[in-house]
Order: structure tokens, then sequence, then C-alpha cells
């Protein structure tokens, strides 16, 4: 072969080499996407009720944590290696174990820059209920072994890479308070961010509550809203249980809908049952209510629904039973919601057993959520597939909560 004939041979053979080298230059060395910031703040909306408790960010710009700001993407990890399959890479399942493996690691982690990357144009939107924040316990006193380390729930929180999470068992007590501000505060050191955390604006103490931790340099958050109906006894501070607190999340890219954090009645018995029933039966009605208020009716209900099932019912009602009759006590519904899938199937453990207790739930008119989409467990769900567990309780289900983060992905686009 001539001189220029092998010459062209190893052209074409490096030229996919250059290609792939050209690609991650690029990726590695892009600058990221400047914040968008938004004005947040509480309407007064019809029907709408000022939360409770308002914790807000520290106010330092994201700019002056020094040394403790972590990069708000992994640059070491592949961007496409999440997929609504829920399967992750290698690299990012060992990343997975370890932020949950113990505080030490997942400090470890995110000061390497690990951090559950991000594909553009995606919002991503979370719920966990974090067990009696921050006592672990019910009642006015902790306890030790069973209390929330405020600084490992952080790190997780910043791994995930969340813009919002709905949150539910959440104390107002003095100690509550207070560990929901130190909460926003290392959040904005770990992130950059500008968390701002609202409660429902019930007055138990030390019951539980639900609420919002929003990133308000990703996402503006208006027209906080306690929606009563959810509460199953009538009113929405009634017999120690809750109502549901919504809020409008409009995202750079377009998606906009209302948000409602809820924590339906715990228990298997029949009446408990019941009143999970009675408050299924609210989300038409606030949906309807959304929909005269906004200029689209998307809706989406997410948390802590307690599927467990009725042990005492005859015949007995297992939890993916009444799962199942969920779905369809929502298709029938005017307007209709449907339930978006976990992929691992559980978000719950309780006597080393798996449970799918949490739900993302939306109104089916809602174009921005695609067919097929499913929500993706993490923490101990994910490390353990749902299996039964044998052995002594996990670190992480001792100090951070019973239940594993469950986080949704939508396409940060207005299609409605």
């Amino acid at each position: 072969m001539s001189l220029l004939g092998r010459t062209l041979v190893l052209l074409l053979a490096l030229m996919p080499l250059g290609c792939e080298l050209f690609v991650e230059r690029s990726a590695a060395g892009s600058e990221a996407s400047p914040k968008l910031e938004f004005q947040s703040g509480l309407a007064d909306g019809r029907g709408a009720k000022r939360p409770r408790w308002h914790a807000p960010s520290s106010g330092e710009s994201p700019q002056r944590h020094g040394g403790s700001v972590v990069p708000r993407r992994s640059q070491s990890l592949d961007a496409e290696s999440r997929s609504n399959s829920g399967q992750l890479t290698p690299e990012l399942e060992a990343a997975h174990r370890r932020i949950f493996e113990s505080p030490e690691a997942c400090q470890a982690e995110l000061v390497r820059g690990g951090r559950m990357p991000r594909r553009e144009g995606v919002a991503r939107i979370g719920t966990l209920n974090v067990r009696w924040f921050p006592d672990g316990v019910p009642g006015g006193t902790p306890r030790p072994s069973m209390a929330t380390d405020v600084e490992w729930l952080s790190c997780v929180l910043a791994w995930l890479n969340l813009d919002a999470l709905a949150l539910q068992e959440i104390k107002i007590s003095s100690h509550g308070r207070d560990a929901l501000a130190l909460l926003t505060q290392r959040l904005d050191a770990q992130t950059g961010g500008r968390h701002r955390a609202e409660l429902d604006d019930c007055p138990l103490n030390p019951g539980q509550h639900v609420g919002w931790l929003v990133d308000t340099t990703r996402v503006s958050a208006q027209h906080f809203e306690v929606h009563g109906s959810i509460n199953p006894k009538g009113d929405a501070c009634t017999g120690q249980l809750r109502p549901g607190l919504g809020v409008d999340l409009t995202f750079p890219g377009g998606l906009d809908a209302h948000f409602v954090s809820l924590h339906l009645k715990s228990g298997a018995t029949e009446n408990d049952l019941t009143l999970r029933k009675r408050s299924l039966e609210s989300f038409a009605g606030i949906a309807r209510r959304v929909a005269e208020r906004r200029s689209d009716g998307d809706v989406v209900f997410l948390g802590d629904f307690n599927t467990m099932g009725c042990e005492d019912c005859l015949p007995v009602v297992g939890s993916s039973a009444e799962a199942a009759e969920l779905d369809r006590t929502l298709l029938a519904a005017e307007p209709s919601t449907r339930r978006v899938p976990a992929e691992p199937p559980c978000t719950h453990y309780y006597q080393r057993r798996p449970g799918l207790l949490d739900h993302f739930v939306a109104t089916r008119s809602m174009l921005e959520l695609p067919a097929g989409l499913r929500s993706q467990s993490f923490g101990v769900c994910r490390l353990n597939a749902c299996e039964s567990r044998s052995g002594a309780s996990p670190a992480a289900s001792r100090h951070l909560s019973d239940h594993c983060p469950l986080v949704l992905e939508l396409p940060d686009q207005k299609r409605d």
C-alpha cells in the first residue's frame, strides 16, 4: 500500500477516537448554566392559608460559602446513566451505596464532587417521610438511638440533587424548628442553593406536619395552600391527622403544576383503610379548584399514602391489593388521576420487610407526564432491591428514616 493509502487508513481509524475525546472535553469544559432566581412568597389565593412556620434560607450568596460548596453535578459520571427503567451505572450504584453507608462516607463523596447527575431540561422532585423529624420517635423526648442525623440527611439530599422535596412527619417543637433551620443552612452550604422550608399551619405540637423544602435558586415556589379536605376527619387539623400542603412550582424551562405534600392515615385496620379512602376522595375536588385558579389543572399529589393493607378486613386486604384499589379509585374520579410506578417497588422497611407506601399521583390531563414514566426509590430500599432484610437494622434506617427517598424526574417544559 502506498504511503498516502496508509495515511488515509490511519486517519480513518483515529476518527472515532478523536470524536470521543472531543465530546468528553466539551462536556468537562463547559460552563455551568447560570442560575435562575425567582421571587418566592405566599399567595393570598382563595382558600389558601399561611403555613404555621416558615424557615427561610440563610440568605447568603451562593458564592460565599467558601470551601464548603460542592459542585452541583459530578464531572466523573455519565449524565445519561439514569433512565426511566431505574438503571444506574456501576459507578453510580457504588456512589449511592457510599452515600447511605455512613455520614462520613457520604461527606467524603460530596467532597469528591459526587452528585446524582442531571440531564439538561429535567426537573427533579422528591418526597421523604423523615420519621418524627428530628427526634425519631413520637412525644417530646428525643431518642438518641433513633434521632435524625441532620448532617447526614443534608448530605444525602445534596447528593440527590433535588429541586424540591415534599416532607412528612416534621415536628414543630423548638427543637424541631431549630433542626429544620439547620437542615436548610447545611443544604445551602453544600449545594450553593437557597433553600426554603414551609410547613402546614396545624397547631399540633409535638404532632406530625407535612411540608416542603424548595431550592429557590432552581424553582419558583408560590401560593402555599393548606388542603384541609385531605384530612378525613373533616377539618385540616382534626383528630391528630394531617391536611395536605400544596404549592405552585414553576421551573425555568416552563414546567409548572400544583404539587401537594400529604401523609395519609397509618394503620392496617378497617377503620384506617376507610379513612385513607376518604382522603383519596378529596383529590378530584382539589384538582377542580386548582383548575379554576390556574391556567391548567395540573396537580401532583406526593408523599406517604400508607398503602399497607388491612389485616382485620374480611377478606384480608394486602398492601398490593390496596394499591390496586387506589388505582381504580383514581381512575374513576373526575378529573381522574394516575399513580406513577416506583422502581424498585418499595419505599419503606418495617421489621425487615419492604413495603410500598409512598407514591406520586398526577392528574391524567397533565401532558408533562410521559407515558411509562417511573419514580425512583433510593437508600436502603434500593440497596436491598426491595428484598426482605436480615440482621441488624442499618444505620441509615435508624438515623435517616424507615422510609426511602422517592424521586421523580419530569421534562422541564410547558406542554399545555
